[in-house]
């Protein structure tokens, strides 16, 4: 298959979607413990009163504003962004499922650095690091690519994000934000949260209503637990789609 079928088969679906003002969606999905309208806490600005930053958009993409580069100095910069993303491949790396999906062999650090400097340019006010690396249009190429990737099983080749695959892939990143303290910053976990649901229903189309509850997951120990004892593997996960979630729902 041609380099360009696969990205025409990755790009397919529009991003023009106007969900970044949107209020998160009125979960019905008990079962998976999903509460999207619950408030992300964290602390106010110094005046008490906080406001979301939402995405900013231009010809159907994201794009800085200065809002969100804001957003990015009050946390630290660039080096915390990088720190969070390191972390999160180290996790990926040993995750029984999402480790499959690689294709580089630089490690966590080359994974996150590369992560890094397509979320700061995203964010703005550090300049253009993928860009001016020659990966500023690379995000959906070498996604398509790990769909292919030599580790995953011959049934699975070419398989596109499945919602399993995605919900653990938002709960380790979301778990390596809150060890580098961005859960405090309210400002910044609340744009987050908009921006992963955004990016993550470009892949798979269930996905989005699971992204609050992966970002709530690591609050709770024996869930951080429970997921290193089976070895690195969400058994809570693996498998589960939405018609599993929506009939379990039905029952009760």
């Amino acid at each position: 298959m041609s380099e360009s079928a696969l990205k025409s088969g990755e790009e397919n679906k529009s991003h023009t979607k106007s969900i970044a003002k949107s209020p998160p969606p009125r979960c019905p999905f008990r079962a998976a413990n999903i509460s999207l309208n619950k408030k992300i806490r964290g602390p106010q600005d110094s005046k008490g009163d906080f406001k979301r930053v939402e995405l900013a958009f231009e010809d159907g993409k994201t794009v800085p504003s200065k809002g969100s580069a804001k957003l990015l100095k009050e946390i630290g910069g660039g080096k915390v962004a990088l720190k969070m993303c390191i972390s999160f491949y180290e996790k990926f790396l040993l995750d029984t499922v999402l480790h499959k999906f690689k294709v580089e062999n630089d490690g966590a650090e080359g994974h996150g650095i590369r992560f890094a400097d397509w979320l700061v340019e995203q964010m703005g006010g550090e300049g253009t690091p993928a860009t001016d690396k020659g990966r500023g249009d690379q995000r959906e190429w070498a996604h398509v690519r790990s769909y292919f990737a030599k580790g995953r099983e011959p049934h699975k080749q070419g398989q596109r994000f499945q919602l399993d695959d995605c919900r653990i892939w938002m709960r380790l990143m979301f778990w390596s934000a809150r060890q580098q303290g961005l859960h405090k910053h309210q400002g910044f976990w609340e744009w987050y949260i908009l921006f992963m649901r955004y990016y993550v229903d470009i892949y798979q189309d269930d996905a989005k209503h699971f992204v609050e509850e992966s970002a709530e997951w690591s609050t709770n120990p024996d869930n951080i637990k429970e997921y290193l004892d089976a070895g690195r593997t969400m058994e809570d996960v693996i498998g589960v789609t939405m018609e599993d979630i929506e009939a379990d729902t039905k029952k009760q």
